[in-house]
């Protein structure tokens, strides 16, 4: 009986890690196609300023982050999905995300807008979760990176 167990915990397993590499896939694709159709706009109107690059590469960088997991979700076994480097990027950035726009709208002397910034405060949390697993991961393997 528990082989039998094991066998459908693996394959339903297995399955929901297809299912979910199809999801990032489709993510990925749709923020390289705004991507490539705002670099084409960019190029197509010879607007260089900084902002919109800095967009164009914000863009690009999601849809390669998107499918990087897609490529770890469908052909290998990955004991991590994300390394610790990942992770301790995104979490900083979702804990400074909040502070830096309150910062920014103080340095435009301008009332910040809470109405948006409220709705990016579990990020905050989220960040912390992903500082706490990467310091897991530091004492419980060493200084070793467990990825693919």
């Amino acid at each position: 009986m528990k082989l039998e167990d094991d066998y459908k915990n693996k394959y339903s397993d297995r399955l929901f890690e297809a299912l979910f590499a199809v999801v990032t896939g489709l993510i990925g694709g749709f923020f390289m196609f705004v991507a490539v159709w705002f670099g084409r706009a960019i190029l197509k109107h010879g607007k260089y300023d900084s902002g919109s690059v800095v967009l164009f590469m914000i863009i690009f960088f999601i849809s390669w982050w998107f499918l990087k997991l897609t490529y770890k979700l469908a052909f290998h076994k990955c004991e991590h999905l994300l390394s610790n480097f990942e992770l301790r990027v995104t979490g900083w950035f979702f804990i400074l995300f909040v502070p830096a726009m309150l910062a920014m709208s103080l340095f435009n002397h301008e009332w910040p807008n809470l109405k948006e910034l409220i709705p990016c405060t579990p990020g905050v949390i989220y960040g912390f979760y992903a500082l706490k697993v990467v310091q897991k991961r530091a004492g419980s393997a060493g200084l070793s990176d467990k990825t693919c």
